[in-house]
């Protein structure tokens, strides 16, 4: 069992594209930091034809901090033309108790031209999709056939 939050979201998300019969997932193992190395993204996703890559990040704010989307790592994402959707996944918890997918494209765009520090939630809310989910007990279950709609 994770400790952390945003560990217990990645478990809950795995579990839940694991037990899609549709989708083929594979979690990509996370590296060692100091060695200089990192992943391209959290997931990839296959569901029929398409390949989808998927960058997981938990908050309790409203907010997403630049600091928390590693720079190599968005420029690799933005690099491949080999997957054909690339995603950050954004679950604010706390209050808001919500995710949402938005494409790297406009996260990226709006990390070049922003006056602030931070992904605010309702910038979110405008350009990315809500994933519907469900509180059982004390973790979550989500409804990943939007991602592929």
């Amino acid at each position: 069992m994770a400790k952390w939050p945003g560990k217990k979201f990645e478990q809950d998300f795995t579990r839940q594209a694991e037990e899609d019969p549709g989708i083929f997932v594979y979690r990509c193992r996370d590296v060692q930091w100091y060695a200089g190395s990192v992943n391209i993204a959290d997931f990839l996703l296959y569901n029929w034809n398409t390949l989808a890559s998927l960058e997981l990040k938990s908050t309790k704010g409203k907010s997403v901090p630049f600091s928390r989307l590693n720079k190599t790592q968005r420029l690799m994402m933005l690099a491949e033309n080999v997957i054909e959707i690339i995603w950050y996944v954004f679950n604010f918890r706390w209050d808001v108790n919500k995710t949402y997918f938005v494409d790297v494209f406009k996260v990226s765009d709006y990390i070049e031209k922003a006056e602030r520090k931070s992904i605010p939630l309702d910038w979110i809310q405008d350009n990315g999709w809500l994933i519907p989910q469900t509180l059982r007990q004390t973790r979550y279950d989500y409804d990943l056939s939007i991602l592929f709609e």
